[in-house]
């Protein structure tokens, strides 16, 4: 509180490596901070806003489409359709709050660009169209 009654106070970095890298669990040095309640009475903390990034996230979507030609005026469309084509895991923000218990740990993202879909997963889907 640094004794000026204001509440919600960043936590005091007391170390200047952050990361831990060691995977989501562990994706911030824990005993990098002191909770406000532990540091000096008196004392703002030290820790600039912004200074903790989330890791860097990457998606590729993708799709393709063809038409056939089948007689002058009927076409045959096929299209193919990839949602995060590399399959690579989507993790969501850190957890920043020091009195939580998932403090420094990445939360697992359950969005995808998917239409309808609740996964990270790839996803993929295939059309067929008959124009006449």
């Amino acid at each position: 509180m640094a004794l000026t009654g204001a509440g919600s106070q960043r936590a005091q970095q007391v170390n200047g490596n952050v990361y831990d890298n060691n995977g989501p669990l562990d994706y911030l040095n824990i005993n990098a901070f002191l909770q406000p309640v532990a540091a000096p009475a008196g004392v703002y903390a030290s820790t600039r806003p912004f200074t903790i990034s989330n890791p860097n996230v990457w998606n590729i979507d993708m799709s393709l489409s063809r038409n056939f030609k089948i007689r002058e005026r009927d076409t045959i469309t096929f299209r193919a359709e990839a949602f995060n084509l590399t399959n690579s895991v989507v993790m969501g923000g850190v957890t920043t709050g020091v009195t939580s218990a998932s403090f420094g740990r990445l939360t697992p993202q359950v969005q995808s660009t998917a239409p309808g879909n609740n996964t990270t997963a790839r996803v993929m889907q295939f059309a067929l169209k008959y124009s006449f």
